[in-house]
């Protein structure tokens, strides 16, 4: 929203519906309605592979982007705006325990740091079974059901969902796997 009001044309991608339609009501409580924000639910890392295939060029990508090594061999970043941490959702029962993680299903969601982390530490080791989903909305509805015994959630989406959902809690303390965020910008352009 700050870089539609200072007027840049913005596309607005998340894949989670929920979370589009609570942009454009900050969009609309921002004065912004008339704003030139193009708005989607997709996939972003799949919208992104789009664009390149189609030679679409953006100025910058302003979203929850890691700063990885194998990104920054395709953008450039500015300077960290957020220091993310991970934590673990599970029932409140005590069914789980980050102590001794062995034959769980654990979700998160795909083309991140945490579910990289997943898949290094726990897939396949001990027992364990990683899932992996295109957003937390749906990791967390397999949590709900059983499917999941746990979610490694980025603290600020875990905060988002826990109000919500009495009987589920962070378990543990917060795990700082120095995943920071930038703003993503065209490799080499001033």
């Amino acid at each position: 929203l700050a870089a539609a009001k200072a007027g840049a044309s913005v596309t607005h991608v998340d894949a989670s519906k929920g979370m589009v339609g609570w942009a454009k009501e900050n969009a609309v409580s921002s004065g912004l309605s008339d704003a030139p924000i193009r708005w989607l639910v997709d996939d972003c890392t799949k919208f992104v592979e789009r664009e390149i295939r189609r030679g679409n060029k953006y100025d910058a990508i302003i979203a929850g982007m890691s700063i990885t090594p194998e990104r920054a061999e395709t953008v450039d970043f500015s300077a960290p705006y957020f220091s993310n941490t991970m934590v673990w959702l599970a029932k409140k029962d005590g069914t789980f325990s980050p102590d001794d993680i062995t034959n769980k299903d654990l979700g998160s969601q795909r083309s991140t740091t945490l579910g990289e982390y997943l898949l290094a530490n726990f897939d396949k080791k001990d027992g364990n079974k990683v899932s992996l989903y295109d957003t937390y909305e749906n990791a967390y509805l397999d949590l709900k059901s059983g499917r999941v015994d746990a979610v490694l959630a980025e603290k600020v989406s875990a905060a988002d969902w826990l109000p919500e959902n009495p009987d589920y809690a962070v378990i543990g303390e917060e795990i700082d796997n120095d995943d920071n965020l930038g703003v993503a910008f065209r490799k080499d352009d001033p």
